[in-house]
């Protein structure tokens, strides 16, 4: 669903830099209008509808008759100025990006969910979940990984990490002030698009990855409940935005926590060879034949096993379970937290799991 914007602003030099970034970055989600004169504004307004309009400060225009037609948001010269004339105000001087989110955020809380959007493409999204009962076997960072992986060969790739620790920002970085934190509070709140919402949250990294920032608190995590989990993977797929969602997940046997993992085409669980996480991959597995007996639908079918961080005491050691392993990888010593993904990026492992 394409947003009808229109942009009314008496500086001609400052309307064509906005005008030519949303229309080049953005123009699957916008169809833009501009106007120096409020005559011509208001004439296409009454002719046309125009979801939302842009009007920077000092335009003299008469808010009144546009309520009806249009949803005014002003562009204004001064942060602490937070509304104007009965109207939501975005801070003029800043990155057009953080200008188009905050009128997708905006924008999101208006609409409700009273239009429904859809899908721009059909996309068949392929999802990936991450979780270990071995803790320490570098789950996330084999999650990260696989998420550059595919994104360096072409994917368009949302990473959602769902662990109650969660540390997204640790890996990724990009422009934006809204968090996972503002998604949830979108979820409870049941009045935003979150559709619309979707676009205003996340960020996009150096390495063309889509993610959420961690949460401004860890407690907002243990609010976000299963089903709240499942409602935001669908929209996120429903999107049309991806062909590859990678899930980060805590590992948790409760059957309500397997509904996340059935969303998944594949789930890879990671085993740093010792015999201690030998044995936990081993009753995590004879845990699942017990309470898949008389299911439908499997899980252990889906699972796939890598070995991490195995040394030479470890590198011959198995897990002795059906699971099919899909790669061992040697502990790495030299690099930062934040750089290993990228290493491990570099092993021809993810391309089988397509």
């Amino acid at each position: 669903m394409r947003i009808r914007l229109g942009i009314l602003a008496n500086n001609i030099m400052y309307l064509n830099r906005l005008v030519a970034f949303i229309t080049s970055k953005h123009h699957e989600s916008f169809e833009v209008y501009s106007f120096t004169e409020n005559e011509s504004a208001l004439k296409t307004i009454q002719m046309q509808k125009i979801d939302v309009l842009l009007v920077e400060e000092g335009c003299n225009i008469e808010t009144k008759e546009l309520f009806d037609l249009s949803y005014v948001i002003y562009l204004v010269e001064s942060r602490d100025n937070e509304s104007m004339n009965q109207c939501p105000t975005i801070f003029k001087y800043q990155k057009i990006e953080l200008i188009v989110k905050d009128i997708w955020n905006i924008y999101s809380e208006v609409i409700g969910n009273v239009k429904k959007a859809n899908k721009s493409v059909s996309i068949d999204c392929k999802v990936f979940a991450f979780a270990s009962p071995c803790g320490g076997s570098g789950s996330s960072t084999l999650a990260v990984s696989s998420a550059l992986y595919f994104a360096k060969h072409g994917k368009n790739v949302m990473y959602l990490n769902f662990e109650k620790m969660s540390a997204s920002d640790v890996y990724f970085c990009g422009e934006g002030t809204q968090t996972l934190s503002d998604m949830i509070f979108a979820l409870k709140g049941k009045k935003s698009n979150l559709r619309f919402k979707l676009d205003a949250c996340l960020k996009r990294d150096i390495h063309n990855i889509s993610f959420f920032s961690q949460t401004k608190q860890v407690l907002d995590m243990y609010e976000l409940t299963v089903d709240e989990q499942i409602e935001l993977i669908n929209v996120i797929i429903d999107s049309g935005m991806f062909d590859t969602l990678i899930l980060d997940l805590d590992f948790n046997l409760m059957s309500e926590q397997r509904k996340v993992y059935l969303l998944a085409d594949r789930m890879i669980v990671s085993s740093d060879g010792s015999e201690i996480s030998n044995q936990k991959i081993k009753r995590f597995h004879d845990a699942l034949m017990v309470q898949e007996q008389g299911e439908k639908v499997s899980l252990l079918k889906r699972i796939v096993l890598i070995y991490n961080k195995i040394t030479s005491m470890t590198r011959n050691s198995h897990c002795n379970v059906e699971w099919a392993v899909i790669g061992a990888i040697p502990m790495i010593n030299d690099l930062l937290s934040s750089q290993i993904p990228d290493k491990i990026a570099m092993y021809d492992l993810w391309g089988g799991l397509v």
